[in-house]
């Protein structure tokens, strides 16, 4: 809550808190000792741009600030934007379920430990919230399948370090709210760091409303503010995982459906609110991998079921066959058992995949240039998912592939 000198709180017209906007926090920040009351950021060192001062990463409704203490630990400070329902309480219970949780049980070392100061930075005479974590080093999602999208082995183990990931925030009830390539970062030594924790999902916030839905284009069409629970990452964290798969398998996945400069990975939100005109769904549906092809076909199905329908995330749900795939009329797609799955291939089609044993231990290797795997034949002439492919490529793409 914010709150004036005088220990009122600070509103706007109407009784609604007026918050600062990001260049008044940088304007405050270029005076630490008199902005902050925490001893270690008065002391502090703010990251400065070349010309505009403190420098800010901005979003939705914060801004992001580096400051490195005296001792040398470097913090990210979140200042908020604008007002969020009950954003202190919130964080005291999400700091107390990550305090509590037995780290030595964990995959690997995902949590930040941070701080939440209710008074925590004065600008525009007035007292507002932070949240002070620790500076993580790593490489943002995209930015590291990127680096890496050649080596087979590196992305394989990094979908399998999602895996486990995802399974210790189910064993203890707890749900990011946000799983997406900006939250989530690999360190050098290829585990994985959760970052941004403000829609986070914790035993103790059970019946509250959901404060974001996520983004969009890691979000099911299905999902509301009613869906804040332990289970609300489960589709982006099959989307997620669905995406390493693909890129892992066929490394020409990612030239060809995810934009330089998109949001996403391989899928974003048309491919999910309308997918029957998306172009990247038959790529994945009709590949010649049996394994990403069923993947893909259990997220495609998952577009228009409830979000608390889903199923977890392990290892064991990965190996349950898709679900029958339907031809034009209603007849399901044939196998070669008599049986039906998501695509008609051959019964001993490679599956491309590389066992979790023999590679949760394989480091990134430098990235090459290499020759990547022929798409399927519906992507001929298909080189980057841009907008002004869409309207050349929708009919000739889909023409011939099966409706839904």
């Amino acid at each position: 809550m914010a709150v004036s000198r005088d220990g009122r709180p600070a509103t706007g017209t109407g009784g609604v808190r007026k918050f600062p906007t990001g260049a008044n926090y940088a304007e405050a920040l270029q005076h630490p000792e008199l902005c902050f009351r925490d001893p270690d950021l008065q002391q502090g060192t703010v990251q400065q741009s070349p010309v505009l001062g403190p420098k800010a990463i901005s979003g939705n409704f914060a801004s992001v600030f580096s400051v490195t203490a005296r001792d040398g630990q470097r913090y990210a400070l979140k200042c908020f934007t604008r007002d969020t329902s009950a954003i202190g309480a919130r964080y005291t219970a999400i700091s107390a379920a990550l305090r509590a949780l037995d780290t030595g049980s964990l995959s690997q070392p995902w949590p930040v430990r941070f701080e939440f100061f209710e008074q925590g930075v004065l600008a525009l005479g007035d007292w507002f919230p932070v949240v002070r974590m620790a500076w993580v080093q790593g490489t943002d999602l995209i930015s590291w399948i990127d680096r890496h999208r050649h080596d087979s082995a590196a992305v394989h183990a990094l979908a399998d370090r999602f895996l486990v990931m995802v399974g210790d925030l189910e064993d203890y009830g707890i749900a990011h709210g946000d799983l997406q390539h900006g939250n989530i970062l690999v360190a050098d030594d290829g585990t994985l760091r959760l970052v941004d924790y403000d829609g986070m999902y914790v035993p103790a916030l059970k019946g509250e409303a959901a404060t974001e839905n996520g983004h969009r284009n890691y979000q099911s069409p299905q999902r509301g503010a009613a869906d804040f629970g332990p289970t609300m990452d489960r589709f982006s964290a099959w989307l997620i995982h669905l995406s390493l798969l693909a890129v892992a398998t066929d490394p020409g996945l990612w030239t060809q459906l995810h934009d330089t400069q998109g949001e996403y990975l391989i899928l974003s939100e048309p491919d999910f609110k309308d997918p029957a005109t998306s172009l990247a769904w038959p790529l994945l549906l009709d590949h010649s991998d049996q394994r990403l092809r069923t993947e893909a076909a259990r997220v495609r199905g998952f577009l228009g079921q409830p979000c608390s329908t889903l199923p977890r995330l392990t290892a064991d749900a990965l190996t349950l066959p898709a679900p029958p795939r339907k031809r034009k009329g209603g007849a399901a797609a044939p196998t070669a058992n008599g049986g039906t799955t998501s695509a008609a291939a051959p019964a001993n089609a490679p599956s491309g995949a590389i066992p979790a044993w023999l590679v949760d231990r394989v480091a990134p290797a430098p990235t090459r240039a290499v020759p990547t795997s022929a798409p399927a034949p519906a992507s001929a002439g298909f080189t980057g998912r841009r907008p002004r492919d869409l309207a050349a490529a929708a009919t000739a793409v889909l023409r011939g592939h099966l409706i839904w």
